[in-house]
């Protein structure tokens, strides 16, 4: 409810991407404002194995993520910050940064699995562990490094004035070609984030009582 500024989420069914030309249907449709693609890929860190839950790298258009999403700074930061996540920038997220001991103004490197590698600068630190979590960079910067090409999610924020419920059957109907794309409400999405959640909430309960075997 904080971070999401967009009227509508595009995601794929299961866990995987979803086409590429999916964003010229999406910001074709007459009552889009703005449309922002998430790539994602893992990355190594210093060096380091990668952590699953905190080393992910967000590729973002800077530009549009004003118009989507409302990062939950810490450290004094601010959304001035996102005017200078270009180049060989990043924004961490608070768990990657504890995770590897990262500060605002440190140089960090990073290395995808298809071996492209940057030297990054934090110049922002925010708080997101569920939906851009890791860190974020710049769309060009992640094309740079990753040979990942498709996007994970769009976040689509309507036009002023638009009728959000009439945009999202819009966006519904202009991706009704990829039958793997599934359109949200920012409601909806929210509802399937707290799903996720609570998943892995029942999971540590789980885990941690005594009566439950695991083998």
């Amino acid at each position: 409810e904080e971070l999401v500024r967009a009227d509508i989420a595009v995601t794929a069914k299961g866990f995987q991407p979803l086409p590429p030309n999916a964003q010229d249907a999406i910001r074709s449709v007459p009552g889009v404002y703005a449309a922002m693609g998430q790539y994602m890929d893992q990355i190594q860190v210093n060096g380091k194995r990668a952590n699953q839950t905190t080393d992910t790298l967000d590729g973002v258009e800077a530009r549009l993520l004003p118009s989507v999403y409302r990062p939950k700074w810490l450290r004094g930061g601010s959304d001035a910050l996102i005017e200078r996540l270009h180049g060989d920038t990043a924004l961490i997220e608070e768990q990657f940064a504890k995770t590897h001991g990262i500060a605002v103004g440190d140089r960090f490197r990073i290395e995808t699995p298809s071996g492209g590698k940057a030297s990054l600068l934090a110049i922002g630190e925010y708080r997101d562990p569920q939906i851009l979590q890791g860190i974020l960079v710049d769309l060009p910067m992640f094309q740079r490094v990753s040979a990942l090409h498709d996007p994970w999610a769009f976040f689509v924020t309507a036009a002023p004035g638009a009728d959000r419920a009439e945009a999202q059957a819009r966006v519904a109907a202009a991706l009704d070609r990829f039958p793997t794309a599934e359109v949200r409400s920012n409601q909806e999405y929210r509802d399937l984030i707290n799903a996720q959640v609570n998943q892995i909430v029942y999971l540590l309960y789980a885990l941690l009582d005594p009566r439950v075997r695991l083998d």
